[in-house]
């Protein structure tokens, strides 16, 4: 095993293929999913292809550290890992010489870990390998070209974002605030003139609580309210339960919730 894994020359491309292959013949499921995360492991020195001091879920904190994509194929019938991609920081892709040193083929480029996953993921359709959707944390989620890419490809996708995260939506940019404005910027907003023309605005709280709800809404709920009392401009008309308003020229920002009442 030393041997094989220290001073044998094996293609290690052909047995990521065939480990892909394996998966295909045996827990092969068209309902797997494709998970994509990044994980390091703690080296000492600077010749590892890769290392340098950079933050390590092992650790989970920055150490000095060699940091790889991988991908994993989850199935009713059992998981596997059947893709990997080395991590190489710009510290080693802006020098040549050492990256020719470490045995790393020249002109390899920087790629940030959601480039990885694309090539990953890329080179898994490509294969024909059977899955439903793909999954992944706020370092892919927050990634607007990755997400972007899988539904280019319509790949149906599961992928976490940070919790300030802009969501774009028919009625503009949406999100939902985490602080109240001043009691001036409120009073500004209720006391401001007419709105732009073609539309209208509605009053702080107009917006009435969807039927057989008993709160005040005020906590997260599934359902659309008017943000105005956050001093915010709404579209035109009033914000209905569960419909967005029509659209308007001016930018609107709605806050979402959901109620189990």
């Amino acid at each position: 095993m030393q041997h094989l894994l220290a001073r044998a020359k094996w293609d290690a491309d052909g047995v990521r293929d065939d480990t892909r292959g394996c998966v295909i013949e045996h827990p092969g499921d068209p309902g797997a999913v494709l998970a994509i995360d990044e994980t390091g492991d703690i080296k000492k020195g600077t010749a590892t292809p890769g290392v340098q001091r950079q933050y390590t879920g092992t650790a989970g904190r920055i150490e000095n550290a060699q940091v790889a994509v991988y991908l994993a194929y989850a199935a009713p019938r059992g998981h596997a890992l059947i893709d990997r991609e080395l991590y190489l920081p710009r510290s080693w892709t802006g020098d040549q010489g050492r990256c020719a040193a470490a045995g790393i083929p020249a002109g390899t480029k920087f790629a940030t870990k959601p480039q990885l996953a694309q090539r990953m993921i890329e080179r898994t359709a490509a294969a024909a390998v059977p899955f439903a959707w793909v999954a992944g944390d706020e370092v892919y989620g927050g990634n607007g070209p990755l997400r972007a890419w899988l539904e280019t490809r319509r790949i149906a996708y599961v992928l976490a974002v940070a919790c300030d995260h802009r969501v774009p939506a028919g009625a503009g940019p949406t999100w939902s605030p985490t602080a109240r404005p001043s009691p001036g910027a409120r009073r500004a907003t209720r006391s401001s003139s007419a709105p732009p023309s073609g539309t209208s605005a509605t009053k702080a709280g107009s917006a009435r609580r969807p039927s057989g709800c008993r709160t005040s809404c005020s906590r997260r709920c599934g359902r659309l309210r008017n943000s105005s009392a956050y001093g915010l401009t709404t579209t035109a008309g009033t914000a209905r339960s569960n419909q967005l308003p029509p659209a308007a020229p001016h930018r609107s920002y709605l806050n979402f919730w959901t109620c189990n009442e």
